[in-house]
């Protein structure tokens, strides 16, 4: 609802905005969503318990090679 009803606001003013308030409006939608995010991953969270499902042992050293080459440095990134 937050982000609804800023954007309705900005959308509403717009034409009375300068840039600054344009830039703030930006700020609290990004922070908006950033916070619905973190509150879907804690409502995710949450759940782990209440699913039915029993854990399972992890092989962490996989999981972390796996990131690695996914997301880790490229040689563009270690250029000076």
């Amino acid at each position: 609802m937050v982000t609804s009803f800023v954007d309705l606001i900005r959308q509403r003013h717009q034409d009375r905005l300068d840039g600054q308030a344009r830039e703030y409006f930006s700020f609290v939608m990004e922070g908006a969503l950033r916070m619905q995010g973190l509150i879907g991953g804690l409502l995710a969270y949450s759940r782990v318990g209440t699913q039915g499902r029993k854990f399972v042992a992890s092989d962490c050293r996989a999981i972390l090679q796996n990131a690695w080459i996914i997301y880790g440095p490229t040689s563009r990134d270690l250029a000076p």
